[in-house]
């Protein structure tokens, strides 16, 4: 009787999800239709998963399919290996270095043991710090011209940025702080040692990073639909491929975590400085 109502407990919990997968799905067709998305230059329609947590991964192909390959590099800084924005650009041939504080290459998979074996994926469990991070990369052969560089490490990702910036990677993703709104130029105060509390007083408004990417020769060419993440590319390689303007208020998505399962954060209060 109890392997019965066990069984029961899980067909209807798999019942659940596929309804929940199911609102989710035509919830995410009816944010297509809406206007300010249904031009096809955008990059919300192009969302899918294989290891990243919001689309990323079809986003960022979408974004390589427009602007072409050259070195197949990339970098990702706040990075778990079994989620995150770089790995199936791995598993398509690319070579990347990976950077986190709890990266612990003791619980990777075979597959990318191989691939840190051939040299084509270097893990470093590092504190960054932002003053000596673009030197940094380019010992490690990650230097100017990269194809990508994903920056997601909460609190201080504004600055992190903007450390490696100068190294004019062609694509940046960049988590912004969606509580902020489109229109306000708002970052918390720089702290390689600030940590996220769990509230909403971490990174940067996306105003914020728009004007850092313009000041740097970057565009804002969308953002993903779940509104964590912003995609820059950088201007001699924009060619009119991307739905204008590059601001953050008509690019800007509003935080909208029920598009998949995750944790919100609790709410706080914190002291944010103005980037201009």
């Amino acid at each position: 009787m109890l392997r019965l109502i066990k069984r029961h407990l899980a067909n209807l919990r798999r019942v659940a999800l596929s309804v929940e997968s199911a609102d989710v799905v035509v919830a995410r067709e009816a944010l297509l239709k809406k206007e300010n998305q249904a031009d096809p230059s955008r990059l919300g329609r192009f969302e899918y998963q294989v290891y990243s947590q919001n689309g990323e991964d079809g986003i960022i192909s979408e974004i390589f399919n427009r602007i072409g390959e050259t070195n197949r590099k990339c970098v990702e800084i706040g990075v778990a290996h079994n989620e995150n924005n770089t790995l199936h650009l791995l598993n398509q041939g690319w070579s990347g270095l990976w950077l986190d504080l709890e990266l612990d290459k003791g619980d990777f998979a075979p597959a990318l043991m191989d691939m840190v074996r051939e040299g084509r994926l270097k893990a470093e469990s590092v504190w960054v710090e932002t003053e000596t991070l673009k030197e940094f990369l380019e010992e490690r052969g990650f230097g100017e011209g990269i194809d990508l560089v994903s920056v997601d490490i909460d609190y201080n990702t504004y600055a992190a940025w903007e450390a490696i910036i100068g190294l004019k990677a062609r694509v940046a993703v960049v988590e912004y702080n969606a509580d902020l709104g489109s229109d306000r130029s708002l970052r918390v105060a720089p702290d390689d040692r600030g940590v996220w509390d769990g509230s909403f007083y971490f990174g940067a408004s996306l105003k914020a990073l728009e004007n850092l990417g313009r000041k740097h020769g970057y565009s804002l060419v969308g953002c993903d639909l779940v509104g964590v993440n912003a995609f820059f590319v950088r201007n001699d390689c924009v060619e009119g491929h991307f739905a204008e303007p590059f601001t953050s208020e008509f690019h800007y998505q509003s935080l909208r975590m029920w598009l998949r399962p995750h944790r919100g954060y609790r709410q706080g209060f914190g002291k944010f400085l103005t980037d201009s």
